[in-house]
């Protein structure tokens, strides 16, 4: 559905050119949800607008349901704009008309009859659950309201492709799942191709098939999203995982941490892929070094149907030195935080 073939994008400024994509190729399956995930500057902004061309790369080929837009003219362009919707995180709403009337707009821009869109517009607001704010305006509404609105407009012209530029960036948490969960729900009932940036792996995590990390203009890695969440290679992807698992030391340690061995007992983050992992480290600590590891904290999360998380283990007794190294060689990110009498 969009193909991205070694694309590249600069951008002059007065004093020096600044490589915002270098040689970037991409392709996301029709009704895949595919997420883009980056830091501020990374080149996530920049790589979504070229897909409907709001940028024009330098060089590489943009195609979307098998037509190259980089040939086509400004005509032809805009013909095929129609089936590629985007969304952005400030919503973009026209203050002076109603919700239904903003959701209208695109239809009236295309000269619909007014039982056409009438119609078209109810369904949408029901699809995005705002029936009942259709005569409100958007100074009334809340973020995610807001954003809802903005969706169902994306929608008006039954698009292809639905693109998402940040789109939850400006919400709260629980507003931010449940947009994800509607942008899910439409992706199902419509078969809906949704390409998304971000730079929170929660949303990569919450609703995408497949994610693409993107770091100075490069593709870092792709491919689905359980595998770069079990199997990362590159520390951009372990420090974006390591990011969506908050644990800490719990108050009562906080105090009592050493930096040197002789302060005690180690004190040890490890990052656990899959089922077995979780368990098994804790097994093969005690059966291969004597060691009797305390949980400390934990934090366990789902991906699909394969859970992953942090570990934090207080080391005891046997032998401790021979067990922080078999942790460093056979997990992932395995860390001493101190160590504690």
């Amino acid at each position: 559905m969009i193909e991205l073939i070694n694309v590249s994008k600069r951008f002059k400024t007065k004093n020096k050119t600044i490589q915002a994509l270098s040689d970037v190729s991409l392709t996301v399956d029709k009704g895949e949800i595919f997420g883009v995930i980056g830091t501020s500057g990374a080149g996530k902004s920049t790589l979504i607008r070229c897909v409907n061309l709001l940028e024009r790369p330098n060089e590489g080929q943009v195609i979307v349901d098998n037509v190259e837009l980089t040939k086509l003219s400004a005509a032809q362009l805009t013909l095929e704009r129609r089936k590629i919707a985007m969304i952005f995180q400030h919503f973009n709403l026209l203050s002076s008309r109603t919700v239904f009337d903003n959701v209208a707009f695109p239809l009236e821009l295309e000269g619909k009859p007014k039982s056409e869109i009438s119609e078209k517009v109810n369904g949408l607001l029901e699809l995005v659950g705002l029936s009942e704010k259709a005569k409100d305006y958007p100074a009334n509404l809340s973020g995610g309201q807001k954003q809802r609105v903005a969706i169902a407009r994306a929608l008006a012209n039954d698009p292809k492709v639905l693109l998402c530029d940040e789109a939850t960036s400006a919400l709260d948490p629980a507003t931010t799942k449940s947009i994800l969960q509607l942008l899910k729900s439409i992706n199902q009932k419509l078969n809906l191709t949704i390409l998304l940036i971000t730079h929170e792996m929660e949303v990569i995590k919450t609703i995408c098939d497949k994610v693409a990390v993107i770091d100075h203009g490069q593709l870092a890695e792709q491919g689905k999203v359980e595998q770069i969440f079990i199997h990362p290679e590159k520390e951009i992807i372990k420090g974006f995982i390591q990011s969506s698992l908050n644990v800490g030391l719990p108050a009562i340690y906080q105090d009592a941490v050493g930096n040197d061995s002789k302060d005690g007992n180690p004190l040890v983050k490890i990052l656990v892929r899959g089922n077995d992992e979780q368990s098994s480290v804790i097994i093969n600590l005690y059966e291969k070094f004597d060691i009797k590891a305390k949980i400390i904290s934990a934090q366990l999360e789902y991906v699909g149907h394969l859970s992953f998380g942090v570990l934090l283990l207080e080391l005891k007794e046997g032998n401790i030195n021979e067990a922080l190294a078999y942790l460093e060689n056979e997990y992932a990110n395995a860390e001493i935080l101190g160590y504690v009498g």
